[in-house]
């Protein structure tokens, strides 16, 4: 009986040791043998019957916990590599995004459909978003297309009117359902109503043609014009040219400077222009004569001064001009 309680005792503290000598040698490859050796040596120790080798469970013990820290201690290790690869994996392979948005827009309140989808990928996983929205009844204007042709419109009634007798640019402009209104292009009268009084042969026999494009209102086909006679068009071209003539020849500031000489000579008590700010004309009169009007101050013998307004022309060569037709008043 002795001998058969002996073996058990022995039996069972061998086959821990055993256990946990191979799962301490393997490092703990076998998860489960570390777990059974920790488990019979506990058996071994606790047995308050006599009937096991508790030297043999003590080193069982210490051998299977030994295994399982290492089997624990190598788990860890492999996580952090684990983590650490897949680190270097994103920053190699960075996520990508791709982001296409299809839309379907139509005009003249009709449905419009916009459909947005969104792929994410990256190295571990892929996430696709599809988000479509439907609106009804919408209505998109047109406005670049609008501006295109309002462009185009008023290029072709620039070409077609501009410089052309008043007589053909009304009539194609009433063929395009415009309404016009005319305004002088010196004066800035209103001729709209005084055009109309006059026949067709009179306003081409008068010579009016339209100048140019006042104001243009597309959307509501209205459109303001300037227009003027041929022989007074060549008159303000022909002052001009005369004024250019003059202006290189006789400066107009030795005119100013002369004039405001004569005047202290007329005027022996106080004479002055107020040239930077009283101009009131500075033309030409011909090709080698000013006409000025200026804002003065003029003194009496008593020291009385008065604002008044002086006009003369001024006849060149600049290097010995004259003043005539002086008047103060």
């Amino acid at each position: 009986m002795n001998s058969m309680t002996k073996q058990s005792k022995v039996d069972l503290g061998l086959i821990a040791l055993i256990i946990s000598i191979i799962s301490f040698f393997t490092c703990s490859s076998c998860f489960f043998l570390g777990i059974a050796g920790l488990v019979l040596s506990l058996l071994v120790i606790l047995d308050n019957k006599g009937r096991y080798n508790k030297t043999q469970g003590y080193i069982a013990l210490s051998l299977s916990i030994v295994s399982i820290i290492m089997m624990l201690g190598m788990l860890v290790i492999l996580m952090l590599s684990g983590g650490s690869n897949r680190t270097e994996e994103e920053h190699q392979n960075p996520i990508t995004t791709t982001t296409s948005m299809t839309t379907t827009v139509t005009t003249e309140s009709t449905t419009s459909t916009t459909t947005l989808t969104t792929t994410t990928t990256s190295t571990t996983s892929t996430t696709t978003t599809t988000v479509t929205t439907t609106t009804s009844t919408t209505t998109v204007a047109t406005t670049t297309n609008t501006a295109v042709q309002k462009e185009e419109e008023y290029k072709l009634i620039s070409d077609t009117i501009k410089n052309n007798s008043y007589v053909s640019g009304r009539d194609f402009l009433k063929n395009r359902g415009y309404t016009a209104t005319y305004e002088h292009e010196v004066t800035h009268l209103d001729f709209t109503v005084e055009l109309e009084c006059y026949t067709d042969d009179e306003l081409n026999n008068a010579g009016f043609i339209i100048t140019g494009i006042k104001s243009f209102d597309y959307t509501n086909k209205k459109i303001a014009l300037y227009v003027n006679t041929v022989d007074n068009i060549k008159r303000i071209e022909s002052k001009k040219n005369t004024q250019q003539i003059l202006e290189e020849n006789f400066d107009p500031s030795v005119a100013v400077g002369t004039l405001e000489m004569y005047g202290k000579q007329m005027y022996p008590y106080g004479f002055s222009l107020h040239m930077m700010t009283g101009r009131l004309a500075e033309t030409a009169v011909d090709e080698n004569t000013w006409f000025l009007k200026y804002k003065a101050s003029v003194t009496d013998a008593f020291g009385n001064e008065q604002e008044v307004t002086c006009e003369a022309k001024v006849k060149g060569p600049e290097s010995s001009p004259s003043v005539y037709d002086f008047y103060v008043y």
